[in-house]
């Protein structure tokens, strides 16, 4: 199984959610902006991919627990290296 882990990293890379993030959000903001006629909504397609770029840079950071009162030595030591 290491085998095919090793060859996904190579392949995809660190973080391969980001890349698949940016391409769903220009397509999503592709697809409003060629199937709407208004102007108005037209105009607006910046401000999606805007709000979708910046939701698929969030989804992609690695999630971390909230450091609690009696692990703070702990977490300022681990945010420290």
């Amino acid at each position: 199984m290491s085998a095919v882990h090793a060859l996904r990293r190579l392949v995809f890379g660190e973080t391969w959610t980001l890349p698949i993030g940016i391409g769903l959000a220009v397509g999503a903001a592709a697809v409003v902006r060629l199937t709407t006629s208004t102007a108005w909504l037209q105009a607006a397609s910046g401000f999606l991919l805007f709000g979708l770029l910046v939701a698929a840079l969030w989804g992609s950071l690695p999630a971390r627990a909230p450091c609690s009162r009696s692990t703070r030595e702990e977490c300022r030591a681990r945010s420290d290296r």
